[in-house]
């Protein structure tokens, strides 16, 4: 023990005195922490829900058929496909509410009331404009109001063949993906690099309409510049979580993983930390690397702090190579879905190396 107090918590004697025996296993841990270069990923994707609007049911579910070949992983929902009464349900809107993109399949004029309500709630709550793709079947845009053709819009004739109406919904989806990736990296990135900001935006959704994207994203993306800026600011970050309203539950994996991530910086809190901490991989995949990283870290405190029997000691930093690994694995397929291609694509493995080689 006396050896212990001499090192660093991830000082590379340290952990070779502790796993003699498994020096390729330290060799892994330091390559995680302070070594990562390159992709492992090469066809991670983000999961995606899509809505289709139509006014032609069957070309709807066909389009939908056959953009699921391309995309298996994401789930395209025909609006009110089970609906008999024409009418926007309670369901339908909730299948709105769930939708990361929308797809109008526009075939005929006059356009329906359904369409356009529909499409108008989109087009409102998505926001961007990239996220509505509309393609005219068979229709120029001289025959449609100005506020459809102002989202992204594509004609196609299906007259003779209608392989060209999958092909282009597919190329199209395909490119709103990779521009919300991008979108959603340059996000990360100005969160990342700006505390006091995204600190103010976080009080500002804690008192105003709850938004559990929103708060979970800005909180996530503080976990790691709260601790460039000393326990104080780390302190706010957890005041603030504690703060949060969880009426329904959706920031329930959130508050642990913060209070997993205050436990591992020993930081007094009332939050129960549950070690480890298991997360869904229905769960958005940056909760499930931080669960991951700060599993292995606890596992690593938890013999440094001598808080388990010494015999358990090898156990238990075994136990923290197999969470580490795990949370390379998923940072691999973050970068890959969200960085990859930009010019900051190693953005993420460069802050993580400071923060341990610090």
């Amino acid at each position: 023990m006396e050896k212990i107090q001499e090192l660093s918590l991830m000082d590379d004697e340290f952990m070779t005195k502790r796993l003699e025996d498994s020096k390729e296993c330290v060799e892994l841990v330091l390559h995680i922490l302070i070594g990562r270069t390159g992709n492992k990923w090469n066809g991670g994707k983000c999961v995606a829900n899509v809505f289709i609007i139509w006014d032609n049911k069957e070309i709807a579910q066909e389009v939908r058929k056959r953009v699921s070949k391309c995309f298996p992983k994401d789930q395209f929902i025909v609006g009110g496909e089970s609906n008999n009464n024409l009418s926007i349900t309670s369901d339908i809107l909730a299948e709105m509410n769930s939708s990361d993109f929308t797809i109008c399949l526009i075939s005929r004029v006059p356009l329906s009331e359904n369409l356009l309500y529909e499409l108008g709630y989109l087009s409102a709550r998505l926001q961007d404009s990239y996220r509505v793709l509309v393609f005219l079947i068979n229709q120029s845009r001289d025959s449609l109001p100005f506020d459809v053709t102002v989202n992204r819009s594509f004609t196609v004739n299906t007259c003779l063949d209608a392989q060209p109406l999958y092909d282009l919904v597919c190329k199209e989806y395909e490119n709103c993906k990779n521009r919300n990736q991008q979108e959603c990296g340059q996000k990360y990135i100005a969160i990342f690099n700006n505390w006091p900001s995204t600190k103010r935006q976080l009080n500002n959704l804690r008192n105003g309409v709850l938004n559990s994207e929103k708060i979970s994203d800005c909180v996530i993306h503080s976990i790691v510049p709260t601790y460039f800026y000393g326990q104080i600011e780390q302190q706010d970050l957890l005041s603030i979580c504690m703060g949060l309203p969880n009426p329904n539950g959706s920031l329930t994996t959130l508050k642990d993983v913060i209070a997993l991530v205050a436990e591992h910086y020993n930081i007094n809190t009332t939050m129960v930390c549950r070690f480890p901490l298991t997360v869904s991989q229905q769960e958005n995949i940056w909760l499930q690397f931080y669960a991951a990283l700060y599993n292995g870290l606890q596992a690593v405190t938890l013999v440094d702090r001598e808080l388990i029997e010494e015999k358990d000691y090898q156990s238990m930093l075994e136990k923290s190579i197999q969470y580490l690994t795990q949370a390379q694995t998923i940072l691999d397929e973050i970068n890959q879905i969200y960085f990859w291609g930009m010019e900051n694509s190693e953005f993420l493995y460069k802050s993580f190396e400071r923060l341990f080689v610090e």
